[in-house]
């Protein structure tokens, strides 16, 4: 028998490596305590987000956050993916936070990268409205691309400034006290465009970068043999 062999190495983690990495789940976490924290400073009546909740369909939403603070009734429920996931993305966010959302009769839904977060109407979502008649608004949160970041002051005070902007909306919003925002087709269209240009911006940096650094390296060790 042939003895299979591993060609990429970077697939396997060293059982040696003690560099501790944020996960979705503790960033999550993370973002939920800012949300409570949000809540109870600006006074909000609603309930306190919970993080990682389970119902009769055994799917645990990311965050749910309630109608009242002594209310069992979800108000919105809230699914996150790492920044490399497109906001948009109907498989791993919208679809997944649709059906939790119904299942446990939200009025709305969210989506969320920790790049940028989307609010959905749920009812607007099931009966297959047009896009820009199924969200409510849209927040630019942080520009993150490694979660390991998501508490340095220049990632964290961006979106929790964005987080309490929401907040605030889905209260007023729910309860009549502002109307519902208007997305243009244009302005979505726009939004969308940017996201991905940002989104393959970053991809090709990444790539630039690390030629740049190939190459300096190179050029390195081809001095290093050249010096007498």
């Amino acid at each position: 028998m042939k003895k299979t062999k591993i060609t990429d190495k970077s697939t396997v983690p060293s059982p040696f490596d003690t560099t501790i990495h944020k996960t979705e789940r503790t960033s999550v976490a993370i973002a939920m305590h800012w949300m409570r924290e949000i809540v109870a400073k600006q006074n909000l009546p609603i309930g306190m987000p919970d993080v990682d909740t389970t119902a009769m369909d055994r799917k645990s939403p990311d965050i749910v956050i309630y109608e009242r603070p002594t209310s069992q009734k979800a108000l919105c429920v809230i699914e996150f993916k790492q920044p490399y996931f497109d906001v948009f993305n109907e498989k791993e966010l919208k679809e997944p936070a649709r059906k939790k959302a119904t299942r446990r009769k939200a009025k709305y839904f969210a989506t969320s990268n920790f790049q940028r977060l989307i609010w959905y109407n749920t009812e607007r979502v099931n009966s297959f409205r047009p896009e820009e008649e199924q969200i409510h608004d849209k927040y630019l949160l942080s520009q993150i691309e490694n979660l390991d970041l998501i508490e340095e002051p220049k990632y964290k005070n961006s979106i929790i400034a964005s987080l309490e902007h929401f907040l605030i909306d889905l209260y007023e919003v729910h309860t009549g006290k502002k109307p519902e925002p208007k997305q243009a087709i244009d302005e979505l269209l726009i939004f969308r465009l940017q996201g991905k240009i940002n989104r393959l911006s970053g991809y090709y940096k990444r790539i630039i970068e690390d030629k740049a650094h190939k190459a300096k390296t190179r050029q390195a060790a081809i001095s290093a043999c050249r010096a007498p």
